[in-house]
């Protein structure tokens, strides 16, 4: 991505592909909102929603609205017990 802070916006939005949470930190950390288009999926929403992005470009508001509206309704801890099977879910351990 390179050095966020030389850039002259306030928000970054990724393609979904490129889109990671090293990706979301770093813009945020830069002081800048992170967004993430075109996604249609109901999991890759809540993917995303977990991530932190402050944006999400869909073809299904409708779903997005859902997903969010349950995010919200979750607890802390529920939240990060999320968070955690999903990176679990993606490390393999040898």
């Amino acid at each position: 991505v390179g050095n966020l802070t030389r850039l002259q916006t306030d928000v970054v939005i990724a393609e979904s592909k490129i889109c990671t949470p090293s990706l979301v930190r770093q813009v945020h950390e830069a002081g800048m909102e992170a967004g993430v288009w075109t996604v249609n999926d109901e999991q890759a929403m809540e993917r995303f929603v977990d991530m932190g992005v402050d944006y999400i470009l869909t073809d299904r508001p409708d779903v997005l609205a859902a997903a969010i509206d349950g995010y919200q309704r979750m607890s802390s801890e529920t939240k990060l017990v999320r968070r955690l099977e999903r990176w679990l879910s993606r490390v393999r351990i040898s």
